[in-house]
């Protein structure tokens, strides 16, 4: 849906999330690899299909592959 200010939403405030839209690159077409949380947090962070993990990493972690935060802060970003 539309539910930022930065894509039309005629009522919806979202000033910091524009600014970005507006400064950088506004993405409006992307996909996921699942369409719950879980599988879709996996492969943002790991960059991994879900199916690559034995164990459902909501209970069992990512087993040691490589995550975005960890990548960034190994390159000196500060991450929380």
């Amino acid at each position: 849906g539309h539910d930022l200010g930065c894509v039309g939403h005629p009522y919806a405030r979202t000033p910091h999330i524009d600014s970005l839209a507006a400064d950088g690159t506004l993405f409006t077409n992307f996909h996921v690899t699942g369409a719950t949380c879980s599988p879709s947090r996996t492969g943002i962070m790991t960059g991994l299909h879900p199916l690559t993990f034995p164990n459902y990493p909501g209970d069992w972690g990512f087993m040691g592959a490589a995550t975005i935060t960890e990548l960034c802060q190994d390159a000196g970003y500060e991450v929380g």
